[in-house]
């Protein structure tokens, strides 16, 4: 079969390392997988673009495929893209984010061959009630993959959505790459950390709906109650001086915040090593939480939030915490963690043992595999579904 992949974006953030990853394996399996993404001509970021070549995955660019709606653009591409379909003998169109999935599916029907049309769901909620919804999730959507129990029924009770049509994929990240065994370096020296500190962290972009008031609320409880806990805050954000450099200083808690900034690569997976808990409040851009996952594969306990899809990836008591996100809330967490480390490192294995387990792209890519052949053999759907 013949896979059509769209993705509307050109950042590196969100469900687009996800995606990518997907179109790779399947394709180092043997899937016959093209992939399609914003043209570099038409766009000052070109990294979705760059990580596909270097992944192996010559990127089709001449479709517009912007990230928001654009009557002019999506005009443009729905004028073009059904004669792609056919020329390329497309049998699936698999859709990732909202825009190109409006684009892919009509461009789909419109061609008039037969083609199907499946989407990657990646809010752990499911997706927004919006006209645009109702109308591709409504007849012009033959499947859906989502990464929660709770995104699987928001399809179902805001579209009515069939729901032997609908299959649940755990998100993956690459256990190669993010494995207690793959770190380089100790980066705790150059971050002014103890060997024996107790480092809670956070990777998040620093916005101000990620509630970093409430972690930092938290951090001076903690503070006032126990020494030699940190907390390591990986990421940037263009108010990152108002949200958590200025609140930290005024608050009185230099000495036991640091700051990593963005980091990719080797030097990230390092300085997830370094931590000893990893803290997860708001679901992002990515809904799956990638971040999380990427921190059981290391080995480390989370102290989640009960948001979004959270409750369904940690199990309380077993590989994390699942809390209510209060200040007073987090500041327990993170105590009886750092007073019970045995408590906190059996965790982390139980962790590593559930990455290992569900979360290696190999089988993502099988079990989506296994999705299109049922799909293929379900067909399209009916006008009675």
């Amino acid at each position: 079969m013949r896979i059509l992949h769209l993705f509307s974006d050109t950042k590196l953030t969100g469900p687009a390392e996800p995606a990518l990853n997907l179109c790779s394996e399947l394709k180092r399996q043997g899937f016959d997988v093209l992939f399609a993404c914003c043209s570099s001509a038409r766009s000052s970021t070109v990294a979705v673009e760059k990580r596909a070549r270097e992944l192996g995955l010559e990127p089709i660019t001449s479709f517009r495929l912007k990230k928001h709606f654009a009557l002019k653009e999506n005009l443009q591409d729905l004028l073009e893209m059904p004669q792609f379909l056919r020329e390329q003998r497309v049998e699936l169109v698999h859709a990732h984010l909202d825009n190109d999935h409006l684009v892919g599916a009509q461009s789909a029907r419109n061609a008039k061959a037969g083609i199907l049309v499946l989407r990657s769901c990646y809010k752990g909620r499911g997706p927004r009630r919006t006209v645009r919804n109702r109308y591709i999730f409504g007849r012009m959507t033959d499947g859906v993959v989502v990464a929660s129990e709770i995104a699987r029924l928001a399809l179902q009770e805001k579209f009515k959505f069939p729901q032997d049509r609908v299959w649940i994929l755990d998100g993956a990240i690459d256990t190669q790459r993010f494995s207690p065994a793959s770190v380089k370096t100790d980066v705790r020296p150059g971050l002014s950390l103890a060997p024996d500190d107790f480092v809670v962290g956070i990777v998040a972009r620093i916005q101000t709906h990620r509630r970093f008031e409430v972690l930092l609320e938290a951090m001076k409880m903690v503070s006032q109650r126990r020494r030699g806990i940190k907390l390591l805050i990986v990421g940037r954000g263009t108010k990152m001086q108002s949200i958590a450099v200025e609140p930290v200083s005024r608050m009185g808690l230099t000495d036991c915040v640091r700051f990593a900034g963005y980091q990719t690569g080797s030097e990230y997976v390092d300085t997830l090593a370094c931590m000893d808990v990893k803290i997860f409040l708001v679901p992002g851009t990515d809904g799956t939480c990638r971040a999380v996952r990427e921190a059981m594969a290391m080995g480390k306990p989370i102290i989640a939030a009960r948001r979004g899809m959270l409750p369904e990836l940690v199990e309380h008591g077993r590989d994390g915490l699942v809390i209510d996100d209060t200040p007073a809330g987090l500041a327990g967490a993170i105590l009886y963690l750092a007073e019970r480390r045995n408590r906190a490192d059996a965790m982390g294995k139980e962790a590593l043992k559930k990455a290992t387990k569900r979360f290696r792209l190999s089988d993502q890519a099988s079990q989506m595999a296994s999705v299109y052949e049922r799909l293929f053999e379900m067909g399209r759907r009916g006008l009675n579904e």
